[in-house]
């Protein structure tokens, strides 16, 4: 009844509105958005964030920056299939308990798997220093 109130009446005018926050801004008609849509929706986005971190520096200064980067690129990948996959609401009422809380994480697996290789690739960064 007060969130009714304090939102107002529903307005008509407005073709475009959605009772969902996440599907108003993704289907927002501004150029300036969508364009940072499509690079958030990238499959590449943690390359080109590490592309965008070795111009700043020489290969030494930025390293572990860029170990970093890639280390978090599995929690990236899951917050993309969140906001842009195809899961309906349906399937996230089949998720109780606990479960609810971690269906968009990456697995300890994944992210063990992931650090393996961003070690490999990043060698330049010493993290024993």
């Amino acid at each position: 009844m007060i969130s009714t109130f304090l939102a107002g009446t529903k307005r008509p005018s407005r073709p475009y509105r959605s009772e969902d926050p996440t599907a108003w801004i993704l289907n927002k008609r501004s150029r300036v958005l969508q364009d940072i849509i499509s690079k958030a929706r990238n499959d590449s986005l943690i390359d080109d964030i590490e592309d965008l971190i070795k111009n700043q520096g020489d290969e030494e200064e930025t390293s572990c920056i860029r170990l970093l980067a890639c280390k978090i690129s599995p929690f990236v990948h899951k917050m993309q299939v969140a906001v842009f996959g195809t899961e309906k609401m349906e399937d996230f009422k089949k998720v109780r308990g606990a479960d609810s809380m971690y269906r968009h994480l990456p697995t300890a697996e994944e992210i063990n798997e992931r650090s393996d290789i961003c070690e490999q690739k990043h060698r330049s960064c010493n993290l024993k220093e």
